[in-house]
């Protein structure tokens, strides 16, 4: 899940085709019901596995596979990046999932004091 601010411009039609989602979704995902009308920094939850991340000036494919905690050659396999000295400013960048690691839990219950 992703939440997406409202810039002036924006449309629930732009949005969906920007993350790669159906209208559909994304009006679901809302509650949105019939209302199409966005209101710009209303907030929206954008249904998706992972994230996206758009490039900023001076980002690089090493710094933001830093910042998710990926391998390079993975976020450039991912994104089809085959040149990564050409990440252009307003790119988006599709980071997946973390994988949960395994853990052991533990656990104690006190008994309830039962009177005899």
């Amino acid at each position: 899940m992703q939440i997406h601010v409202v810039q002036p411009g924006n449309s629930l039609y732009g949005i969906s085709q920007a993350y790669n989602v159906s209208l559909e979704e994304l009006m679901k995902a809302n509650e949105l019901g019939n209302e199409t009308r966005l209101v710009v920094g209303q907030t929206l939850v954008i249904p998706i596995r992972g994230a996206y991340h758009w490039v900023q000036p001076g980002d690089s494919l090493y710094k933001i596979s830093q910042l998710y905690n990926i391998s390079i050659q993975e976020l450039a396999r991912i994104n089809r990046v085959w040149n990564y000295s050409q990440l252009s400013v307003g790119t988006r960048l599709y980071i997946p999932p973390k994988k949960r690691q395994p853990i052991d839990v533990n656990g104690y219950i006190e008994p309830k004091n039962n009177p005899a």
